[in-house]
């Protein structure tokens, strides 16, 4: 388990240095950490018979947080309390200023 969560905070961090690197572009950067969702996945064990699970999230209410952060900007979706995605607008970075380009006056540098 602490590989796995190790490499969730990993990702996170990249993810968080991306947005960073490339807000002057205007490519999105957005983080999705989904809970458990009901997929019915888990009912269909490869063999043997697949373990008891809690209830999972809803999967269209899942799709729907992804849609509503893409449309908003938002830079993460995650688990809330009850289970239901959750959509967070974190603390924007202002975009660097980029120095403007000397004036030509015609005359050579000094």
């Amino acid at each position: 388990m602490a590989d796995y969560s190790a490499s969730k905070a990993a990702l996170s961090a990249w993810l968080d240095a991306v947005r960073l690197e490339t807000r002057t572009v205007g490519v999105q950067v957005l983080d999705v950490r989904f809970g458990y969702l009901d997929t019915e996945f888990a009912d269909r064990a490869v063999e043997g018979i697949a373990p008891p699970l809690p209830a999972g999230g809803d999967v269209n209410q899942a799709v729907r947080a992804v849609a509503d952060a893409l449309e908003s900007g938002a830079e993460l979706v995650r688990p809330g309390p009850d289970g239901r995605s959750v959509v967070h607008q974190r603390a924007r970075y202002p975009a660097p200023v980029r120095p403007s380009a000397p004036e030509d006056t015609g005359r050579s540098p000094p």
